[in-house]
């Protein structure tokens, strides 16, 4: 599971996870080239109100089935 890797903690700026192994470096080779993310609708809203700024350190595409504008955040993470 990805949230047992400390890879993905690494990423994400935290202490966290208990392995770091083969899944660790796929994660890792992962990141490296994603330039931006996708979430629903339901997982922004519910992190909205309390991740960091520039929690992603790229875009994040909201699908919605509603206009909304940008929010920027610090850095470089617009959503």
């Amino acid at each position: 599971m990805m949230f047992n890797q400390k890879a993905f903690w690494e990423y994400l700026g935290f202490e966290g996870g208990k392995e770091d192994g083969s899944d660790g470096k796929y994660i890792r080779k992962t990141i490296e080239r994603t330039g931006a993310f996708i979430m629903g609708k339901k997982v922004f809203e519910e992190g909205e109100v309390s991740w960091s700024n520039n929690l992603y350190n790229a875009d994040v595409y909201v699908l919605i089935h509603e206009e909304r504008e940008p929010w920027g955040q610090e850095g470089t993470t617009t959503l």
